[in-house]
């Protein structure tokens, strides 16, 4: 699995910038990934719709960061690699995703 080419793919999906609010920016990230997820819905791409939900978990932790900094702009570009590879290898720990667990990474059993 090229896990750089996943990202790319997911982070396209995504707006150059959003705007988080001071008190959070759930809403924000929200108001962005579920038109995401419902045109990912019935396209048969697992890959990309697991994906795109550990790229949200990954802006999320992001988003907190800001806020936290007091910076109000996120941008997806600043996902990294080993951030989305942390949400993805949690995510696949799930039953649900057993038999794909192994084509992501050869070392999850």
């Amino acid at each position: 699995m090229d896990k750089q080419a996943l990202l790319g793919r997911v982070k396209a999906l995504w707006p150059d910038a959003i705007t988080l609010r001071p008190d959070g920016g759930q809403d924000a990230l929200n108001n962005v990934y579920w038109p995401i997820e419902k045109k990912l819905e019935g396209k048969g791409n697992e890959w990309i719709a697991l994906s795109a939900w550990a790229f949200h978990q990954a802006l999320w932790d992001l988003a907190k960061a800001k806020v936290g900094l007091g910076r109000a702009a996120l941008r997806p570009a600043e996902v990294t690699l080993e951030s989305f590879d942390q949400w993805m290898r949690k995510n696949l720990s799930d039953e649900t995703w057993a038999q794909l667990r192994h084509e992501y990474d050869e070392t999850l059993d």
